[in-house]
């Protein structure tokens, strides 16, 4: 475990994302619009040998996360932005899990409450947090990550772990 920041990448080298709204059970507001009109982009980098996606907000807010999707280990570079009811998510291309951007908790909608049947709106519900997420600094138009790898482990660790490699070593032989 590191203490310390890691080269990412140039913010040259970033590819813009797309972002949607969805999903909302209100009216749209002034804070969504000015959200729409963000411009989005991203970057994979590699920090102490972990794989991560730095994801840039009109060139002043920065998230990091490890890269692989924790749920099937999808590349999360080439998600795109959701806005989902007021959360920001990083939206993985393969199975359309929505992560938080600030959080790396997994979110979904519920289409009832099972406490309260006649309640059938859509409910946003919280898988708890599934992705670490990462420190990001920015310095001139370099940024770095700072790895945080303490506290309890999270799914998408299971992609940096022994019993992954292990299976991807003998899948190589195969």
């Amino acid at each position: 475990m590191s203490d310390e920041y890691h080269f990412a990448c140039r913010i040259a080298d970033m590819k813009p994302m797309s972002c949607r709204n969805r999903f909302h059970s209100f009216p749209a507001r002034s804070s969504e619009v000015a959200r729409a009109e963000k411009r989005y982009s991203s970057a994979r980098a590699s920090a102490n040998g972990r794989d991560l996606v730095v994801v840039m907000i009109n060139d002043a807010e920065f998230y990091a996360m490890d890269e692989r999707c924790y749920h099937a280990g999808g590349p999360l570079d080439q998600g795109d932005i959701e806005d989902f009811e007021g959360r920001l998510c990083i939206v993985c291309p393969w199975h359309r899990h929505r992560i938080t951007l600030d959080t790396g908790e997994s979110l979904y909608h519920a289409l009832a409450d099972p406490r309260d049947p006649r309640r059938s709106s859509h409910l946003l519900k919280s898988k708890g947090v599934k992705q670490r997420t990462h420190r990001v600094k920015r310095i001139g138009d370099d940024l770095f990550v700072k790895l945080k790898l303490d506290g309890d482990d999270v799914d998408s660790d299971y992609y940096y772990s022994d019993s992954y490699e292990k299976i991807m070593k003998s899948v190589e032989k195969n």
